[in-house]
């Protein structure tokens, strides 16, 4: 929409009606707070060269602990089950011929509820059941087992026996948890020292000099930072910086098992007004919505007034009337129109703003 008149307006920074509107909205032209932050990273990631174990650590580790790669023997078995004696007695006669196949179809057309268990070691079932399914042999069927969920009868699929795994097999199960147990450590010991230095009042600098760490710097940021997800140490720092005090290093604040940091305020910008030169485009393009609004809703009321009609403001706007189905939880349109929507009256019109959009309705 184009006022008639809007070529003719004083669009300078010399209009004393800018000025004005300038000084009478001056709360939404505020430069908001802005802090300059010094930070360190602590990650567990930046160290594991530094405790990657060698080839004769893992071998010593294995050779010292050959228990702890001895793999449990293990069995599949299939387990029907049955609220009572009789159902299973049953079952157990009527299978009694049969091979494995024959056993699942037949409790598959007996609508008889059984799982399929694969891979499973001794200490993963019940010990009632356990001491059974371990002492049958493959495509074995057990008598009735009995339990306080039910009663059950076992067939076993498949064993697989009692395995020491070989040291290539275990190489990266162990190269990982000596590395963990040892960056582990040295994590618990770098924080700690940082946390006594910070008590002592060391500098974030001076901290960084002494434990090797990068400071890394964000200059002049406002508290509404926009940072991408993928950033989330920058976004976690920034947040943090807006809750503390300036030129005090901040406690260790840990994201995740692998990474945390420390901050400190550098500097503070308090929010102040812009200058009306430095937000001239903004300020000047506001007033003339204003104005537009103003002519709108003008015309709008002398037209409910006389004609009532849609179609004129359509016409004095040159905008074109769409028909909309809209619900109060839509997301497609703004909460203003919504409210007007459901607090009109039949055939009501309405004018209702979201920013810079302006929507003009009717409820039919």
């Amino acid at each position: 929409f184009e006022l008639p008149n809007q070529s003719d307006l004083d669009i300078s920074i010399n209009n004393n009606l800018i000025l004005d509107f300038f000084k009478e909205n001056i709360n939404s032209y505020i430069n908001p707070e802005k802090r300059s932050i010094s930070y360190l990273i602590i990650d567990k990631k930046n160290y594991n060269n530094q405790f990657t174990p060698s080839a004769n650590e893992v071998e010593n580790y294995y050779t010292n602990n050959k228990n702890l790669f001895l793999e449990q023997e293990k069995r599949d078995f299939i387990q029907f089950n049955f609220k009572n004696l009789e159902d299973a007695s049953k079952f157990k006669n009527d299978i009694a011929s049969y091979k494995k196949e024959e056993i699942i179809d037949f409790a598959n057309d007996n609508n008889i509820a059984f799982n399929e268990f694969t891979k499973v070691s001794k200490n993963e079932v019940l010990e009632e059941l356990s001491k059974v399914i371990f002492n049958l042999q493959k495509n074995q069927i057990s008598e009735i087992v009995e339990t306080p969920l039910a009663k059950h009868i076992v067939f076993i699929n498949n064993i697989y026996p009692e395995m020491q795994k070989t040291l290539s097999q275990s190489k990266e199960d162990i190269s990982n948890t000596l590395l963990q147990v040892q960056l582990d450590s040295f994590i618990i010991d770098l924080k700690n020292r940082i946390n006594q230095q910070i008590l002592d009042g060391l500098s974030i600098n001076e901290i960084a000099l002494d434990n090797s760490l990068i400071l890394e710097e964000i200059k002049n940021t406002e508290r509404q930072n926009n940072q991408p997800e993928k950033d989330l140490i920058k976004n976690q720092v920034i947040a943090k910086a807006f809750a503390s005090n300036k030129d005090f290093v901040s406690d260790i604040v840990d994201m995740d098992d692998g990474r945390s940091f420390i901050i400190n305020v550098d500097k503070i910008e308090n929010e102040k007004p812009y200058k009306l030169s430095e937000v001239f485009e903004l300020v000047s393009s506001d007033w003339i919505n204003t104005i537009k609004v103003e002519s709108i809703e003008k015309k709008v009321d002398e037209i409910i007034e006389n004609s009532k009609s849609l179609q004129e403001i359509a016409n004095f706007v040159d905008g074109k009337i769409s028909n909309e189905d809209i619900k109060l939880d839509s997301s497609s349109f703004p909460l203003t129109l919504k409210n007007n929507i459901f607090s009109d009256e039949i055939s009501q019109i309405s004018i209702s703003i979201d920013n810079k959009d302006i929507y003009i309705s009717e409820l039919k």
